[in-house]
């Protein structure tokens, strides 16, 4: 989540900052000063870029800090509780977890050291959403179909009047569910006891498989979100011999796996001019 609000960051600062710059450095020559009026402008992006990578990788370091604190406790936890209770498939997931944010908070410490390395990017990040743009607009001005009203509006809509160039769509991220007690139609019980208890083995699915408590390859382990009053192993079980017993839900993936989702479509759509 950190690394959200270290992209948000960025966003505002190309939005607000870099337009401005890309706009000065699009104007006129002044011959007077051998073009002293874009050598200037030229300067000021290459300081605002550079100002851009710096607070956003500092931003991004103490967000995988902070990150690897939250994993190093819950990674503990799981580790510490695994021990206790045999589960070895949690100590290696509290292992994992530690290792993942580890490797994320030097992944990061390695771009900011190798200087040239990250802040070349930042340049050819910037270098490739302004020819995008410019591309875009060069479309737009030479579309014989377009008027001059409706030219400036589809501008004003993808943001080439300054307020942050990016065609504007909403978007809806659906997270797969299924719940204890859902019954299809016709059916007279519950569809995950139904799809357990199938004699057909390509089209049986081991409900302890599908929430995560059971595997036939360690390292294709399902790692889902099961939603219950402290749902065990024990409790699926019991709910296999009586659906009325428990109640529960089984989702695709967890609050933060989704979030880290949204916020990677939102970067990576920003890329190729689109502002989700």
């Amino acid at each position: 989540m950190p690394q959200k609000y270290c992209y948000q960051v960025g966003e505002w600062v190309e939005d607000n900052v870099s337009q401005q710059v890309e706009q000065c450095v699009e104007q006129d020559c002044d011959w007077w000063c051998a073009c002293c009026n874009k050598w200037f402008c030229a300067l000021v992006w290459v300081l605002v870029t550079i100002t851009t990578w710096v607070v956003t990788t500092v931003c991004e370091i103490l967000g995988d800090t902070f990150d690897l604190g939250v994993a190093i406790f819950k990674g503990g936890w799981d580790i510490i509780a695994g021990i206790f209770t045999w589960n070895w498939a949690r100590v290696w997931d509290g292992l994992t977890e530690i290792a993942g944010a580890a490797g994320g908070l030097l992944g990061d410490l390695i771009r900011a050291i190798v200087f040239p390395c990250g802040l070349y990017g930042a340049f050819r990040d910037s270098i490739n959403k302004w020819r995008l743009q410019g591309y875009v607009e060069s479309l737009l001005d030479k579309d014989d179909r377009l008027g001059d009203k409706e030219r400036t509006q589809i501008k004003q809509a993808l943001g080439l009047n300054g307020a942050g160039f990016g065609f504007r769509l909403k978007v809806q991220h659906y997270r797969g569910y299924v719940r204890s007690d859902y019954i299809a139609p016709g059916d007279t019980v519950p569809a995950l006891v139904r799809w357990n208890n199938d004699p057909d083995p390509n089209t049986k699915i081991d409900l302890k498989i599908l929430t995560g408590f059971k595997w036939d390859h360690f390292w294709e382990r399902g790692r889902p979100d099961v939603r219950g009053a402290n749902t065990s192993e024990s409790d699926i079980d019991a709910y296999l011999a009586d659906p009325s017993s428990r109640s529960f839900s089984i989702y695709a993936q967890t609050d933060s796996v989704q979030l880290d989702k949204i916020h990677a479509i939102q970067t990576k759509g920003d890329s190729i001019g689109l502002k989700l």
